[in-house]
């Protein structure tokens, strides 16, 4: 799964290099943050009448059929093996996907001794940011309607499978405009998913994370 991550620097400008055309939400205003978790309001990319489009969304995702809100966290991650499928995520796989750029994530990798685990921040020395497949949705309630996303996951790759068996679906710059499209023909997104398409990562082995903001 992918439960934590982190954003330290503004991704304004790599996102203008990414979509020239981007629009920024008004009132976007960006925090940094070493340790992004469930709840948070972070930077999206979603599309906007067809043009991409940067606003905060909270993380952990309510469907829009939900009688009431969540407890809790809301549902952070998407098994991309069954999005298409699952009540909660195949109308938002179909009409409402999304990106999320981060600039690391955490696993946690078992040592075998007891509880102790240790943390791992992977990231790309060669690119400033990782752009996350996410999906979004928005649910009405009584005080306004609250936008909220969720993480795709796959399989690990090599690069991370020692550390955890899961990682988030990381999109190349030649696949992004194809996932935000809104196109709700599906067939050709699975080949996303395939970890062994993903870019190997690399990582710092650290001796505890910084407590959330």
């Amino acid at each position: 799964m992918c439960g934590r991550y982190t954003i330290k620097k503004n991704p304004s400008d790599y996102l203008r290099q990414v979509f020239p055309g981007i629009q920024f939400d008004p009132a976007f205003k960006f925090q940094p943050n070493e340790n992004v978790c469930p709840t948070l309001e972070e930077p999206v990319v979603l599309n906007a009448n067809g043009v991409p489009f940067c606003t905060l969304l909270r993380w952990g995702l309510i469907p829009s059929w939900s009688r009431e809100e969540k407890p809790g966290t809301g549902i952070i991650n998407a098994r991309s093996e069954t999005v298409a499928e699952k009540p909660s995520f195949k109308a938002s796989f179909r009409r409402k996907r999304c990106l999320v750029p981060v600039d690391g994530f955490y696993e946690w990798k078992k040592t075998g001794v007891g509880s102790k685990k240790i943390p791992y921040r992977f990231y790309r020395k060669s690119d400033p940011f990782l752009l996350l497949a996410g999906i979004w949705d928005e649910w009405e309630r009584p005080m306004g309607i609250l936008r909220t996303f969720a993480i795709l996951t796959t399989a690990a790759n090599a690069s991370i499978a020692d550390v955890h068996d899961r990682m988030p679906v990381i999109l190349d710059k030649k696949q992004v405009d194809q996932w935000l499209a809104r196109n709700e023909d599906t067939s050709q997104l699975s080949n996303f998913f395939d970890p062994e398409k993903l870019p190997a990562l690399d990582r710092e082995e650290l001796d505890k994370v910084k407590s959330a903001v």
